[in-house]
């Protein structure tokens, strides 16, 4: 070996060991990037889909905001489903208080310790009633109710409150039987049922209901406060057409 070779052997070691540095280098800056880009693109990822989500949420709040009202009732289609809404060990004692059909200001009367923390949807079904149905994928339910009393003045009505709980047109028949039948009477003869179907349901599932059975029009009854009399021994004493139907 030459002294000339001898001279440029150690350039030569400290070149390939600088060149293994650099290279080790450029590796841990291309594992960095990668892992700062997976997590720009996870980022992203993510508040796309909550954004989207959030706006599917309120865009569904606001369309069922804008069609529900204080004085709408809920409880479609068997009178109670809004008892999913509360602790069911605080069934009866809810049912008693606010019946069948209670208007969602009565609903939001009730004190927070006998809520649920529990997802839905409150569906306005048409002639201001509404059904709530329980579904994961949904707000709660009553961040729905509380927007709704947030945004209206006439939350203290004892009026309003006092009429909550009657049931709405069409389904007012069901006051003439007893509370724990009700149910299934609604679900054997449905909204505005032929009035002769109502006379014929047997006694023991009846309640002893004052007032009178007014007929409207033509085949068309309505059950109202106005008189003191029985209104089973009224139906007992009418005759009753083929169409006559009872709201």
């Amino acid at each position: 070996m030459t002294e000339v070779e001898n001279f440029n052997q150690p350039w030569i070691v400290l070149d390939a060991a600088a060149t293994m540095i650099n290279l080790g280098t450029l590796v841990v800056f291309i594992l960095i990037a990668c892992i700062i880009f997976g997590l720009w693109i996870f980022i992203v990822w993510y508040l796309v889909r909550h954004a989207t989500t959030f706006f599917q949420s309120f865009t569904t709040n606001r369309s069922q905001s804008n069609e529900l009202r204080l004085d709408t009732r809920v409880g479609c289609p068997d009178g109670i489903c809004y008892l999913q809404m509360f602790e069911m060990r605080h069934k009866d004692r809810i049912l008693a208080r606010l019946g069948y059909f209670p208007m969602i200001i009565a609903i939001a009367s009730v004190p927070k310790s006998f809520r649920r923390k529990i997802k839905g949807r409150l569906e306005f079904i048409g002639d201001g009633v509404a059904h709530f149905e329980q579904s994961i994928g949904e707000e709660l339910v009553w961040d729905i109710v509380e927007g709704l009393v947030g945004r209206n003045l006439w939350v203290g009505s004892s009026e309003l409150r006092k009429v909550s709980s009657m049931p709405p047109e069409g389904y007012r028949y069901l006051e003439l039987f007893l509370p724990e039948w009700r149910n299934m009477i609604l679900q054997l003869f449905g909204p505005n049922p032929l009035l002769q179907a109502v006379a014929d349901a047997h006694a023991s599932y009846r309640t002893q209901f004052f007032g009178v059975l007014w007929q409207k029009e033509t085949d068309k009854y309505s059950l109202e406060m106005e008189l003191n009399m029985d209104v089973w021994e009224q139906l007992g004493r009418c005759e009753i057409g083929p169409e006559a139907r009872i709201n």
